[in-house]
């Protein structure tokens, strides 16, 4: 396969990948606003404010914190996709990162609804969000251990040129 083509298809599915993430963690980081502004309004005042607030103000900085560090992280791996420096490795820590980011959140999810005894729509966007981030994930372990196969037959060719010199002399 061509080096061209393989460029083609790194960036198709990076891009894939990249892009739906995005969205979703747009469209959780308005779940995590329209809840944080519901409950604001509806907290009684002579309850203990200061609780309250530590909760709603908890939960929302969890689930901004995730939304922004998963942005950030794709606008970093797209950037250095765009001037040709994403390394495989750097490319694999960061999704292994957001993995564990989002399946500690579904983790965390499933457990306040177990609690509640309620059903959260929020879980849908993060299991497709966990699902693409998997796939992510996926692909960069292919890229490095192409990587790592391509350094250790280089070498091999390396070696073997290096005994027949030796053997001609």
């Amino acid at each position: 396969m061509s080096q061209i083509h393989q460029n083609g298809i790194r960036r198709s599915v990076l891009v894939w990948t990249w892009i739906p993430r995005c969205i979703i963690c747009v469209i959780l980081l308005g779940f995590a606003i329209r809840g944080y502004v519901v409950l604001e309004s509806m907290y009684d005042d002579t309850s203990s404010k200061s609780d309250w607030d530590t909760v709603l103000d908890g939960s929302f900085g969890i689930i901004a914190a995730f939304t922004a560090g998963t942005i950030v992280l794709d606008l970093i791996e797209a950037v250095l996709l765009a001037i040709q420096k994403l390394h495989p490795v750097a490319l694999l820590v960061s999704n292994i990162i957001k993995f564990i980011m989002w399946a500690f959140y579904l983790t965390a999810l499933i457990v306040a609804m177990v609690i509640a005894s309620s059903f959260s729509a929020t879980i849908f966007p993060v299991v497709l969000l966990l699902a693409l981030t998997i796939a992510s994930l996926t692909y960069s372990s292919m890229l490095v251990h192409h990587r790592r196969m391509d350094k250790k037959q280089a070498a091999n060719i390396s070696k073997h040129g290096a005994a027949t010199e030796i053997q001609d002399a």
